[in-house]
């Protein structure tokens, strides 16, 4: 089963859509663990990051008045997250526990 999640943002040059999708056989619910966010405008580019639990597959940013354009987004997993005690949570933590996230970031 594929998953898929579609994120509208608005941007003063027209609309940013961001597609996760994410290959795996899974039931579990996926979601992302920030709102894609913008970074580094220049007048012809900008970057939209936004971070999950997953690596998933093919994410990609669909922009333009009509998105009409395409960018393929380059996904990295965070070398060093760990949660602790003091972490807010579902979970209690008793000690530093590894954590898999991934960054995701489209140009």
């Amino acid at each position: 089963m594929k998953f898929l999640e579609i994120l509208l943002c608005y941007f003063c040059l027209g609309f940013i859509v961001v597609v996760l999708v994410n290959t795996l056989n899974t039931s579990e619910q996926l979601t992302l663990l920030s709102d894609p966010f913008l970074q580094l405008p220049t007048p012809n580019s900008i970057r939209v990051v936004w971070f999950t639990e997953f690596a998933g597959d093919k994410h990609q940013v669909f922009y333009d008045n009509n998105l009409a354009k395409t960018s393929l987004a380059t996904t990295t997993k965070l070398s060093k997250v760990a949660e602790d005690k003091n972490s807010q949570t579902s979970i209690q933590y008793t000690k530093n526990t590894p954590r898999d996230i991934w960054r995701h970031e489209a140009i």
